[in-house]
């Protein structure tokens, strides 16, 4: 079911240049939601190759914790360095649920929050929390997206965590080109 009732109607909206035209609404307003839902259906999946499919070249993604404390955190700008972050993020856990739930939009910007389930993989210490997401989505693609945590929480089990080293990646574990 879609967030947004259909539009069965053109408006006019004025171009950079001054002249008017005619955009279909209900398609610019429904892409934004659909695209960020399939980005995070990919993402479950571990089809991070899809996934990035989605991101546009210059994104930037900024996962707001502790970069003291976790691989990825902090500010990623373009396809190259997000794809990495992603899946050093990706292979620390150990998916036992994983579900976006699109809690608003806004034009472009779409707004999700995460409930997560999912064991860390060298410490086998279970971990069960909820986080924000918001996208922003233009042409088609992945612009920007701001994660948010609960940071109190999330920085005391990783300091419990960080004395496990991660195993070496394993280059066929996810779909990573």
């Amino acid at each position: 079911m879609s967030l947004l009732p259909m539009v069965d109607r053109f408006v006019d909206v004025a171009t950079p240049r001054g002249n008017s035209g005619k955009v279909n609404l209900a398609m610019s307003m429904q892409d934004a939601p659909n695209i960020v839902s399939e980005f995070n259906r990919l993402w479950e999946l571990g089809d991070l190759d899809a996934a990035m499919d989605l991101v546009a070249d210059e994104c930037i993604l900024t996962v707001h914790v502790s970069e003291d404390l976790v691989e990825h955190a902090g500010q990623w700008i373009g396809a190259v360095q997000i794809r990495s972050a992603l899946f050093t993020a990706r292979r620390h856990y150990d998916y036992i649920l994983y579900r976006p739930v699109i809690m608003g939009t806004d034009g472009s910007t779409v707004r999700v929050r995460v409930e997560f389930i999912g064991t860390h993989r060298p410490s086998r210490e279970p971990i069960n929390m909820t986080f924000r997401q918001v996208f922003v989505v233009e042409d088609g693609k992945i612009s920007r997206c701001n994660e948010y945590h609960d940071r109190a929480k999330l920085e005391a089990y990783l300091r419990l965590i960080n004395t496990y080293p991660l195993p070496p990646a394993d280059p066929d574990e996810f779909s990573v080109r």
